[in-house]
């Protein structure tokens, strides 16, 4: 399927400064040595090789008055060839500005992911959802914008788009399939029904031959069941949950998808209003909101769900949805029930969000400390006869910097090497006595910003650990970190190393505000962050991650306990002997 579907790659940059599209092709199309150094930057930050990034060839189009945008992309809708992403200006005098463009453009063709570009506040986040609406088909890039970010969103937003319009084709497939098997069954019923009455009305007529008419009658019954259990099987076999409902809404039929979506039995709902079974809610304000089979009862054609969809089961529970209903027709056109085709699409939305958080997390772990680079540095350089002590000062504020760049790099760069399989591990016998005290040392200064005591017991004589000793330094120095970042001033952090059976087992414990429970069972996956109200999300979201994945390569595992306002202990267990086959 993927060699068969043709990526679009096409953008079109609105802006009435002609520089700025240079500055476009430059990031997205350009063959310079800014362009070249930026694809050394991003191969190195996420793991892809430069030869990879040359794969990907942007299609840049350019309009500079929001009138010739629209009929760029209305010549374009009509030879076949969409954009999928456009960078907008909000201010283009003497014309339309960014936000009319964008209104006018989505009114021919809302599937285009927009992004608006804009050095002024020309309008809140408040004026804009309410001219254009909240759609996650929206996003706005300040300027002076970054590279990483523009090549980011570009790759970013085409991908999104090919997804979308991958997943529609997908869509339209399995709603043709169902409508054709659903058809065939309504024939075949309609048939066997015409064929009942045949067989009776020659049973009344021949009624010394009974015997052999019922005989025939069981066979063709026999068929029929046969073949709607055909039907039940394949309908089972598909991945999407399927209902059927006759022409006032009642259920015939529930696939077992269906059934473990909902939470209802087929033979609970069987003949009952489908309003009474389930209900589509807006995931945004959770009011209840016209189901596509109401729809499709309205205008007689085949009706889709909207991207802020959620389906309301039994017992109450919440689960977003991707749906579509379709009418089912006799041979006269005549409507005589409604086929709905839904799947869970909870994991794609979360992802969806996942990505959006991380994006703008990375973006402001970046920016900030080279902000304050670049600050002081400028400082140091217009004062050549700054005092030493000052300057010394603001050297180390720098270097402090540069450092926490470095770290969140390292982290980016650890997260690639891990998902590509290229993570070295070396054993050798490591103390971890002498491990733990490098790290206590090393965050000693940051502890005493704060007045928290870091303490430490390790048990005498333990046994021999092989081990890599940069990682579990890494994992020790992590743990401790994230138990300082997040306990109140004058708090206590302990470490503690003990030995029981065949493992060794380390606790990090802190006095800390602690993790809310619903957040425990997330903490060590990818970029996920433990949001509190309002407190502002901290880190990327790898630290755990990589935590956790580096103590599985050495056969080990992680668990963690909290209560909120009370602490947090996080305990590492490492076998003592390690198998080989965890390496690479």
């Amino acid at each position: 399927m993927e060699d068969e579907y043709q990526k679009n790659r096409r953008i079109l940059i609105v802006d009435d400064t002609e520089g700025i599209h240079g500055d476009f092709r430059a990031i997205l199309g350009g063959t310079d040595d800014s362009a070249a150094s930026f694809d050394k930057a991003e191969s190195a930050v996420f793991g892809t090789t430069s030869d990879l990034l040359q794969e990907i060839n942007f299609e840049i189009d350019s309009a500079f008055q929001g009138k010739e945008a629209l009929e760029k992309v209305q010549q374009a809708l009509r030879e076949g060839r969409p954009y999928a992403v456009a960078f907008v200006d909000v201010r283009m005098p003497p014309g339309w500005d960014g936000i009319e463009t964008i209104q006018r453009i989505w009114k021919e063709y809302p599937e285009l992911q927009v992004v608006i570009c804009t050095a002024y506040s020309d309008y809140q986040w408040s004026e804009i959802t309410k001219k254009l609406g909240n759609t996650e088909r929206l996003l706005i890039l300040r300027k002076p914008f970054d590279k990483v970010e523009v090549y980011q969103l570009a790759n970013a937003l085409t991908e999104k788009w090919n997804l979308a319009r991958k997943a529609s084709i997908k869509m339209e497939e399995l709603k043709q399939m169902i409508g054709e098997k659903t058809n065939e069954l309504t024939k075949t019923n309609e048939q066997l029904t015409k064929e009942i009455a045949e067989r009776k009305e020659a049973q009344e007529k021949l009624e010394k031959n009974g015997s052999d008419l019922e005989s025939l009658i069981k066979e063709r019954t026999e068929q029929l069941a046969a073949e709607k259990e055909l039907l039940l099987v394949t309908l089972s076999s598909i991945g999407e949950g399927v209902i059927t409902v006759d022409a006032v809404k009642q259920v015939t039929l529930f696939n077992k998808v269906a059934e473990e979506l909902t939470g209802w039995k087929f033979e609970e709902v069987r003949g009952k209003r489908i309003d009474e079974v389930i209900r589509f809610i807006d995931e945004q304000s959770e009011e209840t909101i016209e189901s596509p089979i109401d729809r499709v009862l309205k205008s007689v054609e085949t009706e889709s769900g909207t991207s802020q969809d959620c389906l309301v089961v039994k017992g109450g529970s919440i689960v977003p949805v991707a749906s579509s209903a379709s009418p089912i027709r006799r041979d006269d056109k005549s409507v005589v029930g409604i086929v709905m085709v839904f799947r869970d699409v909870s994991r794609y939305r979360e992802i969806d969000r996942m990505k959006t958080d991380f994006v703008s997390s990375v973006s402001h772990e970046l920016r900030t400390p080279l902000t304050s680079i670049k600050a002081y540095t400028a400082t140091i350089m217009r004062d050549p006869t700054m005092p030493e002590d000052t300057r010394r000062e603001f050297l180390s504020i720098i270097d402090e910097e540069s450092n926490r760049l470095a770290n969140l790099i390292e982290d980016l760069l650890e997260v690639s090497r891990i998902e590509a399989g290229t993570v070295k591990v070396s054993l050798h016998s490591i103390d971890i006595a002498g491990i733990t005290d490098q790290a206590l040392l090393a965050l000693e200064a940051l502890a005493g910003k704060k007045n928290i005591q870091l303490k430490r017991d390790i048990a005498v004589e333990l046994p021999e650990l092989k081990a890599d000793e940069t990682k579990i330094q890494s994992v020790i120095t992590n743990l401790v970190n994230n138990a300082i970042k997040f306990t109140p001033e004058g708090g206590q952090v302990l470490v503690c190393a003990q030995h029981q059976g065949q493992e060794l087992i380390i606790r990090i414990s802190d006095t800390g505000i602690g993790i809310p429970k619903k957040a425990l069972k997330k903490i060590f996956d990818r970029f996920y962050r433990v949001h509190r109200p309002g407190e502002q999300t901290q880190g990327t979201g790898l630290g755990l991650a990589i935590v956790k994945e580096i103590i599985s390569l050495h056969g080990g595992r992680i668990e963690v306990e909290s209560e909120v306002g009370q602490g947090t202990t996080f305990t590492v267990f490492l076998p003592l002997s390690v198998q080989q086959a965890v390496f690479v």
